[in-house]
């Protein structure tokens, strides 16, 4: 049987899933987040691969979520489309593990999962991260707040499936934040 905490990955997953469908293609080559082609491997496969390489806590995809949300608001080139998703992904999950779990793989090592050059992903963390002012905190109340609501909508009926407070994420990012 799956477990609860798992179930936080998958939630993630639909949510950028969702956001991609109403996003679309968008334009291609805007930023340094925007690939030129879209790239041949399912979010699903890559989230897979994420997950089974970079050992990430679970915290780390919710909080993904909310640079993401973060880096739109402040440049509307930076929405979450067919092109971006890809190096969205793999840069916010990269810097949620950086700022938030006590240990984490190297930049290098990020870049062989994500099938982009070293030099590329320091770049995309560096426009990140400027971007976003530095600011990668994230409270407890607005982790809780991004967990309810992708597991709100995740779920039938708008009924949580599992509870956000049982995963233990939202009292250990308080502890680690």
């Amino acid at each position: 049987m799956e477990s609860e905490a798992s179930s936080m990955l998958e939630f993630a997953l639909s949510a950028v899933e969702r956001a991609v469908k109403l996003n679309g293609k968008g334009d291609d080559g805007k930023t340094s987040m925007h690939c030129v082609e879209v790239p041949q491997i399912s979010l699903s496969d890559y989230y897979d691969r994420i997950s089974k390489y970079c050992k990430v806590s679970e915290p780390c995809y919710v909080i993904s979520l909310i640079y993401m949300d973060r880096l739109h608001s402040t440049n509307d080139e930076m929405r979450v489309t067919e092109h971006s998703v890809h190096r969205l992904l793999i840069t916010s999950i990269l810097l949620a593990a950086k700022f938030r779990d006590e240990t984490y793989l190297t930049t290098e090592f990020y870049s062989q999962v994500a099938g982009v050059a070293e030099t590329t992903l320091e770049r995309l963390e560096k426009l990140f991260l400027t971007s976003l002012d530095y600011s990668l905190y994230v409270s407890r109340s607005e982790y809780e707040h991004y967990a309810e609501t992708i597991m709100r909508r995740e779920s039938p009926e708008g009924n949580f499936i599992v509870s956000p407070r049982s995963l233990n994420c939202s009292s250990d990012i308080n502890r680690r934040l």
